[in-house]
């Protein structure tokens, strides 16, 4: 660890991060928006995804993929959140690690969510926190048959419910469901949400930007995001 941890609080919020760099983030929205596209729409969704978790009353964590851009992502997104490498030789793996190193550092409950939910509203995160409570571990269902958060009490966290999962597949919710049943952690589902890692996607995002901001993209729901889109022709298909 090169800093740490918050010392207030027995929760902690992780917002699970790889730096905005064309070419290496959202391959998926390439060919609608190009590498440098792609990349400022993960910028833009990573700084929404943010400014939300700090209207919370919980420490940030910030897990930083690859770790040559920890200071890079520091200097980005400013100072508040702590910032970690990820480390493992997979996504579950680097997922486990970051809620292990939040417990062994003193959380007894911690939620780990993804940066590509710009208008996520605050509220889901705050349940989050209230279901862990009275069980286990939360699991955040999205669109695609994903999920795009998880949450355990420190007491009932099992790293190896990570292991095995086909991560970006229509059956990743269904098998970490599973693998929490097979370990014996009582869990609750949340309400869902969608994350954004397709053309597809991405336009829904924007319909959503459309009726919460007016066409002009003018309002406090993910302002970030709303202008990066506004700017652009988004369809679900070809370049924007």
């Amino acid at each position: 660890m090169d800093e740490p941890y918050p010392p207030d609080g027995d929760r902690r919020v992780i917002l699970f991060l790889k730096t905005p760099r064309p070419g290496a983030v959202k391959t998926r929205l390439v060919p609608l928006l190009g590498e440098d596209g792609a990349a400022g729409l993960a910028k833009a969704m990573a700084e929404d995804t943010l400014a939300m978790l700090r209207t919370l009353d919980a420490p940030i964590l910030v897990s930083v993929e690859p770790e040559r851009d920890l200071s890079r992502a520091r200097k980005w997104l400013g100072e508040g959140p702590s910032y970690f490498p990820q480390r493992g030789e997979d996504l579950g793996r680097r997922m486990a690690t970051a809620l292990a190193d939040a417990f062994e550092q003193g959380s007894e409950r911690a939620v780990l969510l993804g940066a590509d939910l710009p208008d996520l509203p605050s509220e889901i995160v705050s349940h989050a926190f209230q279901t862990l409570e009275r069980t286990d571990a939360v699991l955040a269902p999205a669109a695609d048959g994903g999920w795009f958060l998880i949450g355990f009490r420190a007491d009932a966290f099992d790293r190896s419910v990570l292991d095995g999962i086909p991560w970006s597949t229509p059956e990743t919710f269904q098998a970490t469901s599973d693998a929490l049943d097979r370990a014996g952690v009582a869990w609750a589902i949340l309400p869902g949400w969608p994350d954004v890692d397709t053309p597809a996607e991405v336009a829904e995002l924007k319909s959503r930007l459309v009726s919460a901001h007016g066409q002009n993209g003018s309002g406090d729901i993910a302002p970030r995001t709303a202008a990066f889109l506004f700017a652009r022709e988004v369809d679900g298909g070809g370049h924007g």
